[in-house]
């Protein structure tokens, strides 16, 4: 029995909210626990797909040397990510603060739990995504998650494929520009890659990163630093802005919550922060590596020449007026390998035509639980994509005006030939099965006091 887990995103909390941990004690481990009684599984593995920590979310970069940060000083030509031995301590100070977080130390526990409890053969198998990227680059981030896991059994890997589960795995980052190494390592650094799936790809630091780091955590490190005291209603609201979707509409949400939830000054400040984070974004090291992806900006351009537009129209403009510069420039929704179809069901299909005995593809990073079923056969059997979501809230931008804030879990389950299969409720002999579970829940929770 495989269950299936992405983009938990686990912080430290400095600058993003984090899952609550009675999403993992209350509902995740005892569905876990009762499908693998029920189903009569044989063995259990846990499959973490990536963005399982976020290395990026949290102004502990904000608190070191400039030079000291991955994106910045001098760049390896490898993995365009600063040659520092200082910044594999730092990655490794970043995991350590995650790890105090009641949320993540909730997860682990749960895990260990079922590893002690459940009576079957027990293992976890971390697919590494972009935002847990370091993970590819540093064994002392494996070694120190390792011993946490301990007695749990743990595997890292770039992706994982499994015949008897006729499965494929993959955090679902490969098919984005800025959020995988492919393009870089291909076109700009030394080492050419042997394809997209190419290991030496998975460890190329990317842009999005960056993003994290400087212009979304920079945002609310720098408005700490400029009030010099906190502001709860400011400061909560803004650590919401890693989940809205789509992520290009963040300044349309931002000017939306500021018109309802900031007074004049603090929209100053905001204003203010954010264009010193898109500076501090503009002067690493990272972004003029990545400015050297030649593309046509008036078609489809790179991440780095639509900040340097946005900076330069938001420039001589104000809070209010950030919606209208934003939609000046959204010509970047279009930025995707395939145009205008999705990205990861194209990628999908390449997936399946590569590998014959797969007959469902996994991914995650898009935040979007998703299935679709591209191909039937008369026998019940089908070549589906699932995507396995997020267990944050996601805030989507609403069809007619405004926002709204859900709170999201989605439960994947895939059982072998030897499992799911009881005597008065038969399969069919050497078949899989599959459950996948959307939930979404609003619920406007009242804060208690004290």
């Amino acid at each position: 029995m495989l269950a299936i887990i992405s983009d938990l995103h686990f912080s430290d909390g400095s600058t993003s909210t984090n899952v609550p941990e009675t999403a993992f004690i209350e509902i995740l481990f005892d569905e876990i626990m009762d499908s693998a009684i029920d189903k009569d599984a044989k063995e259990v593995k846990i499959i973490l797909l990536g963005d399982i920590f976020d290395l990026g979310r949290t102004d502990y970069w904000m608190t070191i040397p400039k030079e000291e940060r991955p994106w910045n000083g001098e760049l390896s030509e490898k993995t365009a990510m600063n040659v520092d031995p200082r910044v594999e301590i730092h990655n490794l100070n970043v995991l350590k603060l995650i790890m105090k977080d009641r949320s993540s130390k909730a997860f682990i526990a749960g895990i260990k739990d079922l590893y002690h409890t459940i009576g079957v053969p027990f293992e976890v198998v971390f697919v590494i995504g972009n935002h847990d990227r370091t993970f590819h680059n540093f064994q002392s981030m494996k070694d120190h998650l390792t011993k946490v896991m301990n007695p749990v059994p743990i595997t890292f890997v770039p992706w994982w494929q499994d015949d008897t589960y006729r499965i494929l795995c993959r955090h679902g980052h490969e098919w984005s520009d800025e959020c995988y190494g492919y393009e870089l390592c291909r076109d700009v650094l030394k080492g050419k890659p042997g394809g997209r799936f190419d290991p030496k790809c998975y460890q190329v630091q990317t842009i999005g990163e960056v993003v994290t780091a400087e212009i979304m955590s920079g945002l609310i490190w720098r408005l700490k630093s400029m009030l010099g005291v906190s502001d709860p209603v400011l400061f909560e609201s803004l650590k919401d802005a890693n989940n809205v979707r789509p992520e290009i509409t963040v300044l349309d949400w931002l000017t939306w919550i500021g018109r309802k939830r900031f007074g004049d000054r603090q929209k100053e400040l905001v204003y203010e922060a954010l264009i010193n984070s898109l500076d501090g974004f503009l002067g690493t090291e990272l972004a003029d590596m990545w400015d050297e992806l030649k593309r046509d900006i008036l078609i489809r351009g790179d991440l780095v020449d639509r900040i340097q537009l946005l900076r330069k129209i938001i420039a001589k403009s104000s809070f209010d007026e950030l919606r209208k510069d934003m939609d000046f420039i959204n010509w970047s929704k279009h930025l995707n390998p395939f145009g205008k179809k999705d990205a990861y069901v194209e990628g999908a299909k390449m997936d399946f035509d590569q590998f014959p005995n797969v007959d469902t593809v996994v991914y995650g990073h898009t935040h979007e639980a998703k299935q679709v079923v591209l191909r039937g056969s008369i026998d019940g059997a089908a070549q589906r994509y699932l995507n396995t979501g997020t267990y944050l809230p996601l805030i989507d931008k609403a069809t007619e005006a405004g926002f709204a804030r859900s709170l999201r879990l989605s439960l994947t389950f895939i059982y072998g030939p030897n499992e799911d299969s009881h005597a008065d409720n038969p399969k069919v002999k050497d078949t899989v099965s599959l459950e996948f579970w959307m939930g979404m829940k609003q619920k406007q929770y009242k804060k208690i006091q004290g």
